[in-house]
């Protein structure tokens, strides 16, 4: 399994951390009242909620991680993502200058024929215009 691109070891990691953490708030808003939207925001800003109590600093710290741990994941899921598409993008470049074409880029898919057109498709520039690879 690779560890970056779509699918790799990286982007398994990043929703298992964005899930675990909303886990985590969700449970501690809960525990507190907070699962009715009209008392969310009470219940972690409020200086008399009963989360601020002093009894409860294990969790405010443990609200603090899970959010924190929902934005890490959510930065792994996207990093790989991104990393895939970009070696996505150097293939479909490397396949435009092995055909003789100047460049790729990718694009919405017009081949109109195929039953399940792909969403995005590889097309090599040309001076009159772009040219999309099968």
């Amino acid at each position: 399994m690779p560890l970056l691109g779509p699918f790799g070891l990286l982007f398994f990691v990043g929703l298992a951390l964005f899930f675990a953490g909303n886990a985590v708030v969700w449970s501690l808003l809960g525990r507190y009242g907070g699962l009715d939207r009209s008392r969310t925001l009470f219940v972690v800003f409020d200086p008399d909620s009963p989360m601020k109590a002093p009894s409860a600093r294990t969790d405010r710290r443990r609200f603090r991680f899970g959010v924190y741990t929902v934005g890490f994941g959510l930065l792994t899921f996207y990093t790989a993502l991104s990393v895939g598409d970009a070696r996505e993008l150097r293939v479909c470049v490397d396949q435009c200058h092995r055909a003789g074409y100047a460049g790729g880029r990718f694009g919405p898919s017009t081949k109109p024929g195929s039953p399940t057109p792909a969403p995005r498709a590889c097309f090599c520039v040309t001076p009159a215009g772009s040219v999309e690879l099968p």
